[in-house]
């Protein structure tokens, strides 16, 4: 079934706040920024093929955000690929800018904040791949994400040539072949990645954007204070070891990174006048500290102050 959006017969401001439930409701919960209002232009036609979204967008400049709040919103589980067919787009995602221009392709994890930005109209053809589906195929596509991709020639060429074939012929297709083809997809999808990645030494890249991963789970789920180790590594599907041996990188432990991200959003609240009717226990455990004398003294120790000298300085 198609879906068609277009900007053309709507007036005024109503075309940027029509255009971001367009897009939300296509792809994932998004904001949107920087549009010209009166005169914006957005076109967007969306297919399903098997497990797959596949999308054609062509739009004028603006910026796209997935926050964490946005993320919240919505459970969506997919990695999303770009691949741009005019104009260029930058993609901002795990601390790196993409930039795109026709041919080439990227992928994002719709679990993570990424931001896109527009300068001039574009267009590109946009296809939303179910995790658990990526994974039969690809191990750690997280691994893989926010990385540019040259797409005009070899593997890369051919999958975005399949792309576009997929969406223009999905209509034509029984629900036999859809599943079929959207598997040919990620598999060529898979190909074209491994053959970019063989030709260039990325693992250091690799062992980055799993350390940044981890540094995300970590800070959305700081209040749970149950998170420890063991917990951790299984959610990110490593090792402990190789937990250790990430942070490393950075000179630190995994436990002192959560113990510091603590006590720093502890930090954050207790100088926050909005929440000054909150006692530092009810903050303190909040932030996933389970004794309160505990967190004094290691507040003073990184702070200088304890959390109630803190507090009265401020009044």
């Amino acid at each position: 079934m198609d879906k068609f959006y277009t900007t053309k017969k709507l007036i005024g401001a109503k075309r940027a706040q029509l255009w971001r439930q367009f897009i939300s409701e296509t792809f994932v919960e998004l904001d949107c920024g920087g549009m010209s209002t009166d005169n914006f232009f957005g076109e967007l036609r969306a297919r399903s093929l098997g497990e797959l979204g596949i999308s054609t967008i062509t739009t004028d400049a603006y910026d796209v955000f997935r926050t964490d709040n946005s993320i919240l919103k919505s459970g969506s589980d997919d990695f999303i690929v770009s691949i741009q067919t005019s104009g260029q787009s930058v993609i901002r995602q795990l601390d790196r800018d993409v930039v795109l221009k026709a041919g080439d392709f990227t992928i994002y994890d719709s679990t993570m904040p990424y931001h896109l930005h527009f300068d001039s109209r574009l267009s590109q053809l946009v296809v939303k791949v179910p995790r658990a589906e990526f994974k039969k195929h690809l191990q750690t596509p997280e691994a893989f994400t926010a990385l540019h991709y040259e797409g005009g020639a070899g593997l890369s060429q051919v999958m975005t040539q399949f792309a576009q074939s997929l969406f223009d012929q999905a209509n034509t297709l029984d629900e036999k072949a859809q599943s079929r083809l959207s598997e040919t997809f990620i598999s060529l999808l898979t190909d074209a990645i491994r053959d970019a990645t063989s030709q260039h030494e990325r693992a250091p890249r690799n062992k980055e954007t799993q350390l940044l991963r981890v540094k995300h789970y970590i800070k959305k789920h700081l209040r749970n204070p149950q998170l420890n180790l063991s917990g951790l590594a299984e959610a990110q599907n490593i090792s402990e070891r190789y937990l250790h041996n990430l942070f490393e990188l950075e000179g630190i432990t995994p436990s002192r990174f959560i113990w510091n991200e603590r006590l720093k959003s502890a930090h954050i609240d207790l100088t926050n006048p909005l929440l000054s009717h909150r006692s530092i226990s009810e903050i303190c455990f909040a932030w996933g500290f389970n004794d309160t004398a505990h967190f004094s003294r290691s507040f003073k120790s990184k702070y200088g102050l304890s959390p109630r000298t803190l507090r009265q300085n401020l009044c």
